[in-house]
């Protein structure tokens, strides 16, 4: 119904446009038809009479002009070369543009008039003898009279063909004001169904479409009780009831909705009280909104009841600021609150909690008590520490004098001592290797190395790894190549330390690869933030089930036949952590191993 209702108001508007701008073309046609016969007829006819007496003119000026003399020596050529042929062609074109009778008439006694003065030019011609001057003066006096008749004649033609012209300018006039009338009636009318239309459209359209409209605006604002009155059978009317039918269903989803929001909600806080750990819900803001009972202990035992301790905020910046997860993993990244007068170590976790469009919408703070694990891993570092100083110095004794033994002070050796005496030298060499990265490597989780960090090239780092195990590389018929470009941010190390990790990289990757391959140590950038080193080879690979293990202290693959005691990845991974940076691995068995660490950019 709604559709034929715009479709007869489009019909009738076309239809209208149609009329009035076909009669329109008929009018400016007739307008152009009229304009043209003035300019054809009336114009022409004008044009020609003055060409005639023009011609007539030029005639009477070339040969009545002195005392006849020249009359007779010009002779009849001119006249009939020069001055016959614009009068016989503006006689022709006369009779061609003569509209009416009257002016037909004139025309035909001009061109009498015309023939009379051309007979008397030609019998001037043949005077001649004693009396010519006198004929002569007769002559032009009858030429000239017979001049102002053609004169009277050409003036009355363009009397006729003036008023003619002004008949039809005033035609035209009266069809271009008839036209002009006709555009405004058209407008009007136009204008007047145009209003009607609008009327009718906005009662029928426009005003349930408003209606709707609010509606939709109340609903969107949460406001499902809202119904659209339905006015109609038409379109419009089956839109209202579809959108009460719709807003019906809101309501009852938004019911079950509430209630499953309820029911989620108490599970979350039951599932949260839970929890033996402090657990703090924050929005984008950082203002809390769920806590656990072990949460409000904590805050209250540090006297921060109602906001989130700076500690815990610097974990939230890091976390905005990578976009990331925060969640370490070592126990050295603890951190120490004073609760209640009592020393306490957390290991944070701050997971971010993703809205459904996809931005973050708050974050959950997890602190993890690790008192206990700090305690036993102190424990564990001081008696390592401990033990290997202790140990230490009784072997520093004993390799002394094995070393003395060697060098034969006190007597020679036979073949037999000698040899045990070298085996000797080499297991309390090895053995004092293992006591000093132990101690290396508790006073590294102590916290208490001290790193001498300075702005380094990263080549400048490889360069040095290359150096020093060129020979051993040689040894194997294994190439070493840097991959680095120059322009490459410096990065924050120290020397000595990244020389350990990159070190220890390089000769493990020797030590597997095959024969004639290439070791490949290359720096490249990640991120804005970081430079990543790294040592490729071509050797057997690590299976990924070992991945997660390799930097664990005392860990060596299975299978795997090495002097070492599984320390020195362990205390790389230490030293590239003190430099705040991270380290990793990846292996494809029998394809290519990278062992690589990164370093913040200077």
């Amino acid at each position: 119904m709604l559709r034929w209702r715009l479709l007869i108001g489009l019909v009738s508007i076309f239809v209208l446009l149609l009329t009035v701008g076909g009669y329109s073309i008929w009018l400016i046609s007739r307008l152009e038809r009229d304009i043209e016969s003035i300019l054809k007829d009336n114009y022409q006819s004008i044009r020609e009479a003055h060409e005639i007496r023009l011609a007539l003119l030029r005639m009477n000026a070339f040969y009545l002009k002195g005392n006849g003399e020249e009359f007779h020596e010009a002779g009849p050529g001119p006249l009939e070369e020069r001055f016959i042929p614009p009068l016989e062609n503006g006689l022709t074109a006369l009779r061609l543009s003569a509209g009416s009778e009257v002016e037909k008439a004139e025309v035909e006694q001009l061109a009498r008039e015309i023939e009379d003065y051309l007979t008397l030019f030609r019998k001037g011609f043949d005077l001649d003898g004693d009396g010519y001057v006198g004929g002569f003066n007769a002559l032009r006096n009858n030429l000239l009279a017979q001049n102002l008749k053609l004169t009277a004649t050409t003036q009355r033609i363009l009397e006729l063909n003036e008023t003619e012209t002004l008949k039809d300018q005033e035609r035209a006039n009266k069809l271009a004001g008839d036209t002009v009338r006709f555009l405004v009636g058209a407008m009007i009318v136009a204008f007047a169904v145009f209003i009607y239309t609008y009327l009718k459209l906005g009662r029928s359209l426009i005003t349930p479409m408003e209606d709707l409209t609010r509606s939709i605006d109340a609903v969107r604002a949460g406001n499902f009780e809202q119904n659209v009155p339905v006015k109609s059978n038409d379109e419009l009317g089956r839109l209202a009831r579809a959108f009460n039918a719709m807003a019906e269903e809101l309501r009852a989803y938004r019911r079950e909705t509430d209630d499953t929001i309820v029911r989620l909600n108490r599970s979350i806080r039951e599932t949260i009280a839970a929890f033996p750990y402090p657990v703090i819900l924050l929005d984008a803001n950082d203002e809390m909104l769920v806590t656990n009972q072990a949460a409000e202990d904590f805050l209250r035992g540090i006297n921060s009841p109602d906001r989130v301790p700076d500690l815990i905020r610097k974990y939230l910046d890091i976390t905005r600021r990578t976009g990331t997860d925060y969640l370490p993993d070592g126990l050295h990244d603890a951190s120490l609150f004073r609760v209640n007068e009592q020393e306490v170590h957390y290991l944070p976790r701050v997971l971010r909690i993703i809205s459904p469009d996809g931005g973050v919408s708050g974050a959950a703070v997890i602190l993890i008590d690790v008192s206990r694990f700090r305690w036993l891993d102190d424990v564990k570092t001081n008696l390592i520490s401990t033990v290997s100083h202790e140990i230490k110095t009784p072997l520093t004794g004993i390799r002394m004098i094995l070393h003395l033994l060697l060098e034969k002070s006190s007597g020679p050796l036979t073949e037999l001592q000698q040899e045990m005496v070298d085996s000797a030298c080499q297991d309390c060499e090895r053995l004092l290797k293992t006591l000093n990265s132990l101690l290396e490597l508790s006073r590294m989780e102590a916290g208490r190395t001290h790193l001498d960090l300075q702005s380094v090239p990263p080549r400048e780092l490889l360069e040095e790894a290359r150096e020093a195990f060129q020979t051993q590389a040689d040894a194997k018929e294994v190439s070493l190549s840097i991959h680095a470009d120059n322009d490459l941010p410096n990065v924050l190390a120290d020397r000595t330390r990244m020389m350990h990790v990159i070190g220890n990289f390089t000769s493990n990757a020797l030590k597997f690869a095959p024969r004639g391959s290439t070791v490949r140590l290359s720096a490249d950038k990640v991120g804005a933030d970081f430079v990543r080193l790294s040592v490729i080879d071509e050797g057997p690979g690590i299976p990924e089930e070992y991945h997660a293990r390799i930097f664990d202290k005392f860990f060596r693959q299975p299978g795997q036949h090495s002097d070492g005691v599984g320390l020195g990845l362990s205390i790389a991974r230490e030293i590239i952590h003190a430099h705040d940076g991270r380290i990793g691995l990846r292996s494809v068995p029998n394809v290519a191993t990278r062992f690589y660490c990164e370093l913040p950019i200077a």
